[in-house]
């Protein structure tokens, strides 16, 4: 089966399991959106920020150039462009993010996230907070995994075809 027609399978699932994906979903999103919020001090903004210059740095990591590493550095007017956010606000964030040692600034004035040999400070910083996702994540994984296959007719109250594996 090819990885398009798999997705479709997917989809259908989750379609055919409306409630129970969308419960799923919200569940997670509430639970760790609430997590982050108290591990940033009420500040999601500043959680978005720093998750837009994570993504970049983690990016650069996962693709090495054989020039060296890849600029994971970027502005404040382009985190602005990518979060929606006011220049300002992206700013403020910025030197919050800098003060508590998460982020800092390259040779070219970008931001980037502060590393600490192959880690960085936020990770170290936030390790109860990724623990805690990880296992919210492994349960949505789960979760959204036994919804995930659309529904046989036996699971939709009707009996199973029995043709003896002849199809």
């Amino acid at each position: 089966m090819s990885q398009s027609q798999r997705a479709e399978d997917i989809k259908q699932g989750f379609a055919a399991q409306h409630v129970a994906t969308q419960y799923a979903v919200v569940q997670y999103l509430t639970e760790h959106l609430s997590d982050c919020c108290r591990s940033f001090d009420g500040d999601l903004s500043q959680m978005l920020v720093l998750a837009i210059l994570g993504q970049r740095s983690l990016q650069a990591a996962m693709a090495p150039s054989p020039d060296g590493p890849a600029d994971a550095a970027m502005t404040a007017s382009r985190i602005a462009d990518v979060t929606g956010l006011p220049r300002e606000t992206v700013r403020r964030k910025l030197v919050r993010l800098e003060a508590r040692g998460w982020i800092a600034r390259d040779a070219t004035g970008g931001w980037c996230v502060a590393l600490t040999g192959d880690s960085s400070f936020a990770r170290r910083d936030l390790a109860a907070l990724e623990d805690r996702h990880a296992d919210r994540l492994v349960r949505l994984f789960l979760r959204l995994s036994s919804l995930a296959d659309p529904p046989s007719p036996a699971r939709n109250g009707q009996p199973a075809r029995d043709d003896g594996g002849k199809g």
